[in-house]
């Protein structure tokens, strides 16, 4: 981290931080709870109530699989010693007991609510995980956690249902992004994703290259091997794919974000888009106000006269930082925040 004042910094972490601690603790009961945890985790150590990622077995695709398998991979690998963390289908989760269940949304595309509260009462604990789609109404009242993937959804939970509790579990960056960093000594703008979601890729071909990531129809991975070729992701998105516009309820994580960081890349992105102006703060030389194609033309320009300039520099300290806020002890941090508020 940079010696010396970073008032950018101060003020998004200071975002961030607020926006965090609203998921448990309030101001007066913090400093009690943390007092208790630190005293139980002074003393011997003892694992928690298990964890069980439920899956549906027909739906693991794609970001559902970065949620469900990826992420509990991630936080056996970080946390094993603490945690006895599972992966369970439909088919294995009818002996579970006395867990915490992390619900995925390819379990609850089509759940209903009386298979849930079958688990619950086996005194299972019943945390559900939308990612990006809308929370279904009908299965409110076997909810006991409602995970969110962003900040914005966070803060929707916790306006929409005050009497539940409601915790923010970062999504993470693609594993697979190992040692990427993009070209030194010229700009150039990648946008990665659907490409059929990309707004402006017409207008803009020859000045961004467009590459097409695996999802539900397109499963190869081949996309990683392009990402040492770009410094800067363009994230500027059309909803096409798989629907016109974002549903109502629905919030996209940040996981252009946090992808760009790991590649220490800088972005073009909106500030609506998602949490990118929680995360880089309105100073971040490279936040677009509007998404037109005049501004994201003017914006493309201005990338690419800055390179390596101030503007470039700054840029890539507020991206280090998005990439410690999202990284993999970061984020096996709030899973275990999750694990001791069920007990």
């Amino acid at each position: 981290m940079m010696a010396g004042p970073q008032p950018w910094r101060t003020a998004a972490s200071a975002r961030i931080q607020d926006a965090g601690h609203r998921v448990k603790w309030s101001a007066k009961s913090a400093p009690a709870e943390a007092h208790e945890w630190w005293r139980r985790s002074s003393s011997t150590p003892q694992k928690s109530r298990p964890l069980v990622w439920l899956y549906r077995s027909t739906l693991q695709k794609s970001g559902l699989f970065m949620r469900g398998e990826q992420l509990s991979t991630m936080v056996r690998r970080h946390a094993g010693d603490r945690l006895d963390v599972s992966y369970l289908d439909e088919s294995t989760i009818g002996s579970v007991k006395d867990s915490v269940i992390f619900t995925t949304r390819s379990f609850l595309a089509d759940a209903n609510a009386d298979e849930l509260n079958a688990i619950r009462r086996r005194n299972n604990v019943i945390c559900v995980d939308y990612l990006d789609w809308p929370a279904r109404p009908e299965l409110h009242q076997v909810v006991d956690v409602y995970i969110a993937s962003s900040i914005k959804q966070m803060e929707f939970y916790r306006s929409k249902y005050p009497k539940k509790k409601v915790h923010h579990i970062t999504h993470h960056a693609d594993p697979e992004i190992r040692g990427v960093r993009g070209p030194a000594s010229f700009c150039n703008i990648g946008y990665f994703g659907e490409v059929a979601n990309a707004k402006h890729r017409m207008e803009l071909q020859g000045f961004v290259g467009f590459v097409q990531t695996n999802n539900s129809e397109y499963g190869r991975r081949d996309w990683l091997h392009m990402l040492p070729h770009y410094n800067v992701h363009y994230s500027v998105r059309d909803w096409t794919f798989p629907t016109r516009g974002p549903k109502p309820g629905a919030f996209k994580p940040f996981t252009k974000g946090f992808n760009a960081a790991r590649c220490r890349a800088n972005m073009i992105v909106p500030a609506g888009e998602s949490d990118a102006e929680y995360y880089l703060g309105s100073d971040y030389p490279y936040l677009l106000r509007d998404d037109s194609l005049e501004s994201v033309r003017s914006m493309v320009e201005l990338v690419k006269d800055s390179f390596r300039g101030p503007d470039w520099f700054n840029g890539l300290e507020i991206m280090a930082e998005l990439r410690r806020t999202s990284s993999p002890a970061k984020i096996v941090q709030e899973v275990e925040t999750l694990v001791r508020d069920c007990e």
